[in-house]
């Protein structure tokens, strides 16, 4: 019997698709980080496949990551997928079957990279997660995912040296995060009169950044910021929102036609496309946002940035740890907030977030190659 086990599972490797490193993405933060990894990789010479669900699925498509080595589950893993939602065993099954990998990289968003880890693990390839988020915790239900899929992985990569702080005792490596690299280069190369022409905005107009986000309390957020400029005195200012990628500004038209004044037209213009988020942060004045990991992208970008929270509830992140940003509650704070920031400290060395991070983080995952046990 032992036999037959043995045999079966010689034959079925024979016709496994093989690689050096099996990518697992689904969000946009993991997936904005972990795309140059991958070029990297690829520089290197080490084989890569990238298993793109949910948004990644598109993302890879933008992020020029060659459609041979993308691949998918059978199911239908999309957009709504819930974060607590699990793979059928039988999916998981045919999908280790299936692609043979050295080395398994997923990132901490969702149950089902958990799975995934936890399934290779068990056929004894070498696993990362991940975390991508510069918080150890939160609200958000990213964060109780985030620990509950992290242990199921070998090795844990990390953004920050401050963040490696709370997981003493694990197996971590601080790698960096790739994707502020990468919007330095892009908004390095922003040519800030063709964005103003882009979005007719005459000179006399300051732009302010609201950065989009979802969920019950960032509704109630968005409701606030809507107040916030509904009470704003001078008239120099344009407020622009980039919604979130998964939304479109659906949530923020529904609630702006809600709450808004019905006597003025609020200057809030909310963005379909005709610029980038980082070409956005690189042209605004100020950046505002909830609780978007973007508002991280913008201090990194050297931007001063205002986290708007409703009274009630509770946020905190290292940046506001560390007064690398202003935290408002009520709308009375926010014309000063946002005319006259305060910022200037050194995003990296605060948090020691290591630069170059895209080649440490592919080094790092090419001597977990060369050391794999598969």
């Amino acid at each position: 019997m032992k036999f037959l086990i043995c045999f079966f599972l010689a034959a079925f490797s024979l016709f496994a698709e093989k690689t050096d490193v099996l990518f697992y993405i689904q969000d946009a933060g993991e997936s904005f980080a972990l795309m140059p990894v991958m070029k990297e990789l690829e520089k290197k010479g080490v084989e890569i496949r990238v298993l793109a669900a949910g948004l990644a699925a598109d993302l890879v498509k933008k992020g020029e990551i060659a459609s041979e080595k993308v691949r998918s589950f059978r199911i239908p893993v999309d957009r709504n997928w819930a974060r607590g939602a699990q793979l059928p065993a039988e999916e998981i099954g045919w999908l280790v079957d299936e692609i043979e990998a050295n080395v398994v990289v997923a990132g901490v968003a969702f149950e089902s990279q958990g799975q995934v880890l936890e399934a290779y693990r068990n056929r004894g390839a070498t696993t990362c997660a991940y975390w991508d988020n510069f918080n150890a915790a939160g609200d958000d239900l990213y964060f109780a995912t985030a620990q509950s899929v992290q242990p199921r992985a070998d090795l844990l990569l990390l953004p920050s040296a401050e963040l490696a702080h709370h997981f003493m005792g694990r197996n971590v490596r601080v790698v960096g995060q790739p994707s502020l690299e990468q919007w330095e280069k892009e908004a390095r190369k922003v040519d800030l009169g063709i964005i103003r022409g882009r979005l007719g905005l005459c000179p006399c107009k300051k732009p302010i950044l609201f950065v989009g986000g979802y969920g019950d309390d960032y509704n109630e957020a968005f409701r606030l910021f809507i107040q916030c400029v509904d009470e704003f005195k001078r008239s120099d200012y344009l407020f622009y929102v980039q919604p979130h990628p998964k939304f479109g500004g659906a949530i923020e038209k529904e609630l702006l036609l809600k709450y808004s004044p019905k006597t003025r037209t609020l200057p809030i213009r909310i963005l379909q496309g005709e610029v980038s988020t980082v070409e956005m942060i690189a042209f605004a004045e100020t950046v505002v946002c909830h609780q978007s990991s973007v508002g991280f992208q913008a201090i990194a970008l050297d931007k001063p940035v205002v986290y708007l929270t409703p009274p009630g509830q509770n946020y905190n992140s290292l940046p506001l740890q560390k007064g690398l940003a202003q935290q408002i509650f009520t709308s009375s704070e926010f014309e000063k907030a946002v005319c006259s920031p305060v910022w200037g400290a050194d995003f990296y060395e605060l948090l020691g977030v290591p630069r170059q991070s895209a080649e440490l983080t592919a080094q790092t995952i090419e001597e977990l190659c060369r050391t794999s046990p598969n």
